[in-house]
């Protein structure tokens, strides 16, 4: 959608959540630019809405906090996960033990420390 006006992003947003309920809707994060803006106030003053503001990506925000938290505690969650990961990264054997007990096939993914609170792919 280069070059999309806000009423272009608030449509196809609309059409893309549409078996969703709206007045559940938390938090939009956006990457910033005026646009995006427009589209949130549109999408509020539209649906009679209120959201949380917690800035333009409220990811970067939750993992601030996230990791604020981790480190206070030294639960050391973040060096947990990325050991599920090394555990089974190159053991067929660890792998197939852990699927013939679980009958599970979804192994861990590398954690990222950077970014992301979840471990979960990205497109």
């Amino acid at each position: 959608m280069t070059g999309a006006t806000s009423q272009d992003i608030l449509k196809h947003f609309k059409e893309g959540i549409k078996p969703l309920h709206l007045n559940k809707l938390l938090q939009i994060s956006i990457d910033g630019p005026n646009v995006n803006w427009k589209f949130v106030k549109l999408l509020c003053e539209e649906e009679e809405i209120t959201l949380l503001e917690i800035g333009s990506c409220g990811l970067h925000v939750v993992h601030g906090a996230f990791q604020t938290g981790h480190n206070s505690v030294k639960w050391m969650v973040i060096d947990a996960l990325s050991s599920f990961y090394f555990l089974f990264k190159d053991s067929l054997a660890r792998r197939a033990a852990f699927t013939k007990l679980t009958n599970q096939t979804v192994f861990p993914l590398k954690y990222c420390r950077v970014r992301w609170v979840e471990s979960v792919t990205v497109i």
